[in-house]
C-alpha cells in the first residue's frame, strides 16, 4: 500500500502522492539518516495494520487476503486483547520524547471520553481549548491540535504558566515531567546547578519554548513558561524543503541560554 523512491536532489525532502492503489513517496537521498532510512507518516493506518498482520501471518504459513476497509465491526470472538501501558506512563514518555502522534491520540481519546467523539483533530483541539479555559482560566487558548505543531494554535505564556501553577497544585503534572538539565558555557551538564527544574521543551525551527516548575535554593516552588521565536525567519523556513536550515542550531543555542538565564534570575528573585 506504500512505495518509496530515493532521489538525488537537494529538495524537497519528500513528496507524497496518493494513486488509486497506493501511497507513492519520493525522498531526497540527502535526507536519509546514518542508517540509510527516514521515518515517514502513515497516511492510511488501517490498511497499513492489515498489511503488517498479513505479513506476520504469512511468516507462520497462513495466507490471508489483502486488507480492506470496513465500516462495521466483524462478527466473532476476540482472539487477542492487548492493553496499553497505564496512562501516566504513556504521558511521561510522550513528554520526555516529544512523541507528537501520542499527544494527538491521547488528546483525541480525552475529547471522546469527555462527550461526543470529535469529528476532526481541529474539533478535538477546540474541545481541549474549552476545557483549558474552564479549568485553568486560559482565555487565550485557541488550539487546533494536541501536539502543538499546528501553526494556527495560540496561547499566551501567562496563561501557560497559570496552567502549570494550577496543575502543580493538583499534584499530577510535575511528577510526569523530566528533570531539565542546566549547562555551562561549553554545553556541559552542570552537576550541582543549585536549581531543580522539571520542564517540557518545545522546539521548532527558530522557535524554542520551555515550561514547567522551578525550585530554587530557598525551596520555593515556581511555575513558569517562556517562548523565544524569530517569526520572520520562521516564516521563511516553515513548510519548506530544507532539513535543518542554516542558522537554526546557533539560534536554538542562544534561546536555550536565555531560558537558563531567566531561570536563575527568577530563582534568585523569589528565593
Amino acid at each position: 500500500m506504500a512505495v518509496m523512491q530515493v532521489v538525488a536532489r537537494s529538495g524537497p525532502l519528500y513528496t507524497y502522492h496518493r494513486s488509486d492503489r497506493r501511497d507513492e513517496w519520493s525522498v531526497a537521498r540527502s535526507a536519509l539518516g546514518n542508517s540509510g532510512s527516514r521515518w515517514l507518516p502513515v497516511r492510511q493506518p488501517e490498511l497499513y495494520a492489515g498489511e503488517v498482520l498479513r505479513a506476520l501471518a504469512a511468516g507462520q504459513g497462513i495466507s490471508l487476503p489483502a486488507p480492506e476497509r470496513s465500516q462495521t465491526l466483524p462478527a466473532g470472538s476476540d482472539l487477542v486483547t492487548h492493553r496499553s501501558q497505564p496512562l501516566q506512563e504513556m504521558l511521561r514518555d510522550m513528554l520526555r520524547f516529544s512523541t507528537n502522534i501520542s499527544a494527538e491520540a491521547i488528546g483525541m481519546s480525552a475529547s471522546a471520553a469527555g462527550g461526543a467523539r470529535p469529528a476532526s483533530l481541529a474539533a478535538s483541539g477546540a474541545q481541549m481549548s474549552d476545557w483549558a479555559r474552564a479549568r485553568y482560566g486560559m482565555s487565550s487558548a485557541r488550539l487546533v491540535d494536541h501536539s502543538g505543531l499546528g501553526a494556527a494554535s495560540r496561547v499566551s505564556m501567562a496563561d501557560l504558566a497559570t496552567m502549570f501553577r494550577g496543575a502543580g497544585n493538583e499534584g499530577a503534572l510535575r511528577a510526569l515531567l523530566r528533570e531539565h538539565p542546566l549547562r555551562d558555557a561549553q554545553g556541559r551538564v552542570i552537576a550541582n546547578p543549585g536549581l531543580d527544574v522539571r520542564a517540557k521543551t518545545g522546539t521548532l525551527y527558530f522557535v524554542s519554548a520551555l515550561g514547567g516548575y522551578l525550585r530554587g535554593p530557598g525551596g520555593r516552588d515556581l511555575a513558569f513558561a517562556v517562548c523565544a521565536a524569530d517569526l520572520p525567519r520562521r516564516a521563511q523556513v516553515a513548510g519548506g524543503a530544507v532539513d535543518r536550515p542554516e542558522g537554526t542550531s546557533a539560534w536554538a543555542g542562544q534561546a536555550r541560554r536565555l531560558q537558563q538565564d531567566l531561570l536563575y534570575r527568577w530563582a534568585e528573585a523569589h528565593s
